[in-house]
């Protein structure tokens, strides 16, 4: 590819598990894991509103528990999520002998990794996203690309940014995207 950027930089499974879960499907994953906990809190919440508005008493020790429960379920959910697919990576990298992830960006398209044949256009590309700690680009169905900030000198990051089109800003709710 004319004007391409090729970046290598050593596979991590802690980081490209977390690199999909900074992703959208990733956020929306988590949500959605997260989601009967909330649900339960919620109603345990608004079931003891409503009874302490009707003069009831006595409900609201029972719904203490039940809050406790969503809060727990809403606050480790995300870690038992994340640590079931570090180990789904690490068995997968096994397997494929994943030692070095390379990427080659140019103005035209993208390709994934050294196993790709052809570049994949931008224009098939769903999102390209910055986040603090990667750049995300969503170009398969199955998984996100990603490329960690810490692997880049300041002028390949530079010249990425330059070549990425529509980088999304990163949404501030994950229900947003």
């Amino acid at each position: 590819m004319h004007g391409s950027l090729e970046l290598t930089f050593p596979y991590s499974a802690r980081e490209h598990v977390d690199a999909y879960l900074a992703s959208r499907p990733g956020r929306r994953l988590r949500l959605l894991v997260q989601a009967p906990g909330m649900f339960i809190g919620g109603c345990a919440i608004l079931a003891t509103v409503l009874s302490a508005l009707n003069s009831e008493s006595g409900f609201w020790i029972q719904a203490t528990s039940l809050i406790s429960l969503a809060a727990v379920w809403v606050l480790a959910a995300p870690v038992l999520l994340k640590q079931v697919a570090l180990r789904r990576c690490l068995r997968d990298s096994k397997s494929e002998g994943r030692v070095q992830e390379t990427r080659l960006i140019s103005v035209d398209g993208f390709v994934p990794s050294a196993r790709w044949a052809h570049s994949i256009p931008w224009s098939d590309i769903d999102v390209v996203e910055e986040t603090p700690q990667f750049f995300l680009i969503e170009a398969t169905s199955d998984d996100v690309s990603y490329i960690p900030k810490q692997a880049l000198s300041l002028e390949q990051t530079s010249r990425l940014r330059s070549m990425l089109p529509r980088i999304s800003p990163r949404s501030r709710w994950p229900w947003a995207t």
